[in-house]
């Protein structure tokens, strides 16, 4: 889209204006207070453009000039401020929300030189804080999309980068983008997504004019269950566009997944907030933003703009300059003249029209888009979809497992790949009837009734509280993956590396107690039997034998050193 200049005025704060097409005005309103973070704590995703096909710096729409202190004191309770003399590094002033929860820290201390293969890392973008490239995860040969973003160059901008960071740390659903780790040196800042090679939305309307109903339904039902799981956890995105939706494959639409990025000029939203900083672009900015008053509905306008952008393939207030487009925008007459609609349904159009409501009250929100008959029609449902044998099992024997287990489970889970968890995100989609982006224990019950399921197990409660490690009351994406996985994936030699990797924080190859309660948060480290059984430390074999055994720790209370200083197991030297 066309980057969003403000109409001149001497009252506005100059702009900050990025490459890619997005404003930010260097004047905030107040956000929400609390950041938190879910179990894995490695969830996904950064605001990244990591497509071949175009190059990218998600971080540049930040505004320059910080927010001075005393507003951060109030605005950013997840941010910790120094004096400039004291500062330590960025990623070390990222605090945590305390949790009952289990929490895999994303802040690798490491050199990521030591953990990827970057010599031969191919640029897929380049941006004014620095480039973004394929690199390889040495421990299992996993292909990953590392962003460096140099710290010379944002040296005035870390409260929003770290805001920006904070934000991504929340957020665990299929159609948002995956973070898996952070590392930080003297120069950069390393950002670790995954890899979305099948390019953007909007090259798939530029190469097909435009989509079918078919083809861009599939598209809408991800992005509106992407925003209402945003919404629901008051985050607004503030610059939906086309461009920001990453397919995760070179698969058609109807078999690939659309990942949201670029939560750079992302804020919290309660409802009820109102904005003041503009920020969007211009074919897809809601009028209330040009007027510097309005609320998280703008996502909402910019739904609008890209469902009919999909269908017809132009924005409908499409103009030869910005200054043309926003005069257009801030009327909001569009209309479905052209022969692209002639053959598109009324119920397109209605939902259309109730998305670019000029009123915010009366435009619908992403839970109302969900349940539009254009939108139901395409949505999937728990019958569509076979559940895998042993699906309740597994889901029951999650819960008898130990603490650590469970922890490894979710970094199995957040770091196989898209395609071993394509069953498994497929029967989350379809019993997530609400579109939510988690389950609750009617939406699981039901859902089972629609699968087939002849009897429903009296203890699916007890499996759901099993399940739901954090305590949220429903069971988020992760949590989900973690418990449904089989044993063949959770034992492979491969994911089970990628699990120690996390829990190894120096690298050394032992997991010593200090690391595991690290972490570990403390009340789920006080529960842990396995931190009774690491005297010695606990080495890759240790670990693979506990991914594999039914219980605890194989090994518990045979552990100890040989005379010689050697490690034995089961009184064999190692």
């Amino acid at each position: 889209g066309s980057s969003l200049v403000p109409p001149k005025s001497p009252t506005l704060i100059s702009p900050v204006l990025s490459p890619r097409g997005s404003l930010v005005m260097q004047k905030s309103s107040s956000i929400g207070r609390r950041m938190l973070e879910s179990l894995s704590g490695l969830v996904s995703q950064l605001s990244l453009r990591n497509s071949p096909t175009a190059s990218v710096d998600r971080l540049e729409a930040i505004p320059a000039r910080p927010i001075p202190t005393a507003a951060v004191s109030q605005q950013e309770a997840e941010v910790v401020e120094y004096p400039s003399e004291e500062r330590p590094r960025l990623l070390g002033q990222l605090r945590r929300q305390p949790s009952l929860s289990l929490q895999v820290i994303v802040e690798n201390h490491r050199n990521i030189n030591d953990c990827y293969d970057m010599e031969l890392a191919a640029v897929i973008g380049k941006g004014s804080y620095g480039l973004v490239k394929r690199a390889t995860l040495k421990a299992t040969g996993a292909v990953r999309a590392v962003k460096a973003v140099s710290k010379e160059r944002m040296k005035d901008r870390e409260l929003s980068l770290k805001r920006e960071i904070q934000i991504m740390k929340r957020l665990d659903h299929p159609n948002v983008i995956r973070l898996y780790e952070l590392f930080e040196d003297d120069e950069n800042i390393y950002i670790i997504t995954e890899l979305c090679p099948g390019g953007d939305l909007m090259g798939l309307v530029i190469r097909a004019g435009h989509l079918c109903e078919a083809r861009a339904s599939e598209a809408m039902v991800q992005i509106l269950r992407a925003v209402f799981y945003m919404h629901e956890r008051d985050i607004s995105h503030r610059d939906l566009k086309p461009e920001n939706f990453l397919f995760k494959t070179k698969d058609p639409i109807e078999d690939n997944v659309l990942k949201i990025i670029d939560f750079g000029l992302s804020c919290h939203s309660k409802p009820g907030t109102v904005h003041t900083q503009i920020a969007g672009s211009a074919q897809y900015v809601a009028p209330q933003v040009l007027r510097r008053r309005y609320d998280r509905m703008c996502d909402m306008w910019s739904c609008g703009v890209i469902m009919y952008t999909l269908l017809c393939g132009q924005s409908p207030f499409h103009a030869a300059n910005d200054e043309q487009i926003m005069a257009k925008v801030r009327t909001g007459g569009f209309s479905f003249n052209g022969r692209n609609w002639a053959q598109v349904s009324n119920d397109a159009k209605d939902l259309i029209r109730h998305l670019l409501k000029m009123q915010p009250s009366l435009r619908y929100t992403a839970d109302q888009a969900l349940s539009h008959e254009w939108i139901r029609r395409q949505a999937p449902r728990a019958q569509n979809v076979p559940l895998e044998d042993g699906f309740l099992e597994n889901l029951r024997d999650f819960r008898e497992k130990s603490t650590l287990k469970k922890a490894a489970l979710h970094v199995i889970a957040l770091h196989m790949e898209d395609s071993n968890l394509q069953r498994l995100r497929e029967t989350f989609t379809a019993l997530d009837a609400k579109g939510d982006g988690c389950l609750c224990i009617n939406e699981l019950m039901e859902g089972l009734e629609r699968a087939g399921l002849q009897e429903v197990p009296a203890d699916l409660e007890q499996i759901l509280e099993g399940v739901d490690v954090n305590g949220s009351g429903v069971i988020d994406y992760t949590e989900f993956l973690a418990a449904s996985l089989d044993r063949q994936f959770y034992q492979d030699e491969d994911a089970c590396r990628s699990a120690f990797s996390a829990f190894d924080r120096d690298g050394d190859g032992v997991i010593s107690k200090r690391e595991l309660t690290k972490v570990l948060d403390a009340d789920a480290a006080m529960d842990a039997q396995e931190l009774t059984d690491l005297s010695g430390g606990m080495d890759f074999q240790d670990f693979l034998r506990l991914m594999r055994s039914e219980r605890g720790l194989p090994f518990a209370g045979q552990r100890e050193q040989g005379a010689s200083g050697e490690t034995a197991v089961g009184g064999q030297v190692e």
